[in-house]
């Protein structure tokens, strides 16, 4: 059951939980080498936030994490600094996204009202402005748009690096045919042997498609997915796609989703 903040936002909860999880695990081990941790919400929001310290956001629950996985490292004898940036296009969202983050003293946090399809290498920038720097990138968008394979890339290609995509396939799935949406576009690949085929066929393929182009433009070693079901329905609502280059990301998370 999912906390009460996230009342009929079950899909998100798990979505969250995921994160959550992941970084708790993921900040420690790359904090043993790392100078820099950067931690990068490509589409923050908030949205539908039922809390009012945005504990029920991606990004309210990455700077609790970020502060938790501090405390162990500094037990260790290591202080890998940590930057976020949090990014939304919507000016009302940004205007509760910038007056959060305003406040928060303890971790350096950036915030930009961009449209992301026309920042990434401005990402990029703020990724590489340190040197011995790890950035993790999320990016969930509410349609398809901003994951355009080749619109993403350089992102992607950034080594080191780790990025954890929310593919939202069952919106995906109903506008599959309509050639207007470009969905080319979307997985880099030729999109319509994907209309011949129906139901859970097509969605298993639309998944390993993007899955397949993220790890050649990334150049990752490994792509794992994950489906999140739809809470009233025998059927998945979307994928969450992770991706890295080495064996132990995919181990921690395996575990901790």
């Amino acid at each position: 059951m999912a906390p009460p903040r996230y009342e009929d936002r079950e899909q998100t909860a798990v979505k969250h939980e995921i994160l959550a999880r992941y970084l708790s695990a993921f900040v420690p081990i790359v904090g043993n080498w790392a100078s820099d941790i950067a931690y990068i919400d490509c589409l923050a929001g908030p949205w539908e936030s039922a809390d009012a310290n945005f504990a029920d956001t991606s990004f309210g629950r990455a700077i609790a994490v970020l502060r938790s996985t501090r405390t162990v490292l500094e037990s260790r004898g290591k202080s890998p600094t940590m930057r976020c940036l949090f990014i939304e296009r919507d000016p009302v969202a940004y205007s509760k996204l910038k007056q959060y983050s305003d406040e928060i003293t303890d971790i350096e946090v950036m915030t930009r009202n961009w449209d992301l399809t026309q920042h990434i290498q401005d990402v990029v920038s703020f990724a590489k402005e340190r040197d011995k720097s790890f950035p993790f990138v999320f990016i969930d968008p509410k349609g398809w748009e901003p994951l355009q394979i080749e619109l993403v890339r350089p992102i992607l290609a950034m080594a080191p690096g780790e990025a954890l995509i929310n593919l939202m396939t069952s919106w995906i799935t109903r506008f599959l045919s309509d050639e207007s949406k470009h969905f080319d576009r979307l997985l880099g690949t030729d999109w319509q042997k994907l209309i011949q085929l129906r139901g859970e066929e097509q969605e298993e393929e639309l998944v390993n498609s993007y899955a397949s182009a993220v790890r050649a433009v990334g150049n990752f070693n490994y792509v794992c997915t994950l489906p999140v079901m739809k809470p009233d329905q025998d059927a998945f609502h979307f994928y969450m796609i992770y991706a890295t280059r080495h064996l132990r990301g995919v181990e921690v998370f395996k575990h901790q989703a």
